[in-house]
């Protein structure tokens, strides 16, 4: 048997850093090979992973592109999938595609029709997005949909689970010998691992963290950036941004800020919203208030609030 497993055009694989989804196909491959199953993997250049055939558009993960405006970018997935559409084209032996990439790998199958071998396409995202397609969703009885599990697929779309074949829980190797290690001690802090970006929720963590008292540790890439030190450095490059000011829908906050503790309602900085939400150590230049949250940075991607007992005001403005 023979499977084109599709990756997406992001990060390689596996990942050497962030990188859910492939640290997911990292994991697969290998056992699908070891069973006697051929794995052509679309992916991109730099990939390490062994496999028994590679198809690559682009060199290297395009990851930091993700950050440029759409029109710069619509292009990278289109042109990642016409090249895994040519190579099937090419080559008539691949018996099972899984695909790994969102929206656009769905939609690409189900287009194909009968000019493409059976599909599966694992579904690793929240299913409220994309309401229009997956409510739509034609897949011609030669695409089907797994997710990662019960809850997940029991909120998608009425459509969408009609191709479900079901639930498979993501899996990846535990670490050697880990249960005859001695248990590592345990600090006070609570980890958030993520990119750090409004759709990962790391503003729900952060309240949680005001409510009860426990320091909060986010790690994972800002915007490109995947290390402290390449972020900082594009924080003292960048020119001086102006002095926000209450519901400017973003333009004033520095992006890698987490939320604030001032008890504002937006999600995140740099979301719309209409209540104060400065960035530590900021003051607003409408209300002059600050967030009454005393915040340690020890590096771009810790924070330990001290959260004072009292709560804070939302902006008047």
């Amino acid at each position: 048997m023979r499977v084109l497993v599709n990756a997406g055009p992001w990060l390689p694989v596996p990942p050497r850093g962030y990188g859910g989804i492939e640290n997911v196909i990292a994991t697969l491959v290998p056992e699908l090979r070891r069973l006697g199953v051929e794995v052509v993997l679309a992916t991109v250049g730099d990939s390490t992973l062994e496999v028994d055939e590679r198809v690559s558009v682009f060199g290297s993960g395009q990851f930091a592109a993700l950050q440029r405006p759409y029109n710069q970018v619509c292009g990278i997935v289109p042109a990642h999938q016409h090249g895994v559409v040519r190579a099937l084209r090419e080559r008539p032996d691949v018996d099972l595609v899984h695909d790994h990439v969102e929206a656009a790998g769905l939609s690409t199958w189900a287009a194909l029709g009968d000019d493409a071998p059976p599909v599966l396409h694992t579904l690793h995202w929240d299913l409220a997005k994309h309401p229009e397609l997956y409510g739509t969703f034609d897949g011609a009885g030669r695409v089907r949909v797994n997710g990662v599990s019960a809850s997940q697929l029991a909120r998608a779309p009425e459509q969408l689970r009609r191709h479900s074949i079901g639930h498979v829980h993501l899996a990846t190797p535990l670490a050697e010998n880990a249960d005859r290690r001695p248990a590592a001690g345990k600090g006070g802090h609570v980890v958030v691992l993520g990119r750090i970006n409004p759709g990962k929720g790391q503003d729900l963590a952060a309240r949680l963290a005001h409510r009860t008292g426990f320091d909060l540790v986010l790690a994972g890439p800002v915007g490109p950036y995947h290390r402290p030190d390449d972020l900082a450095a594009a924080s003292t490059t960048r020119p001086p941004r102006r002095t926000p000011t209450c519901g400017s829908g973003g333009s004033g906050w520095p992006r890698t800020s987490t939320v604030s503790g001032c008890g504002g309602s937006g999600r995140w900085p740099g979301a719309s919203g209409t209540t104060c939400l400065p960035a530590p150590g900021r003051r607003c230049s409408r209300c002059a208030g600050r967030s009454r949250a005393a915040r340690r940075w020890s590096s771009p991607w810790r924070w330990a609030p001290r959260w004072s007992a009292s709560p804070a005001a939302a902006c008047p403005n």
